[in-house]
């Protein structure tokens, strides 16, 4: 497989897991799903951290250049070259086969 491909996919996989995790978060919270299984338990905890609200901040120093500065990062995207097919688009018979993946 094409490392780019691999990436797409691994980013594509992730997504689908962080928004299961996050699923599953909001039921633990909301009480609807058990807690404890054979293998673990989870736990929800309060915590509490201080928070810098910078917006308090008089607009002189807010405007002051001095106390910022530029950073630089590099991302990495993925775009595909062809737009997928619509979900219910009909796939000609020659073309059709079945796929089984093992992720």
């Amino acid at each position: 497989m094409h490392p780019a491909d691999e990436y797409a996919r691994l980013k594509a996989l992730i997504r689908s897991l962080e928004l299961r995790a996050g699923e599953l978060r909001e039921d633990f919270l909301a009480g609807r799903a058990p807690r404890r299984s054979e293998d673990v338990q989870v736990l929800v905890q309060l915590s509490e951290r201080k928070v810098f609200l910078k917006d308090r901040l008089p607009r002189t120093i807010l405007d002051d250049p001095r106390y910022w500065e530029a950073r630089r990062a590099e991302i990495v995207r993925v775009r595909p070259l062809v737009a997928p097919p619509a979900a219910d688009a009909q796939v000609p018979e020659e073309d059709a086969m079945d796929v089984l993946d093992t992720w």
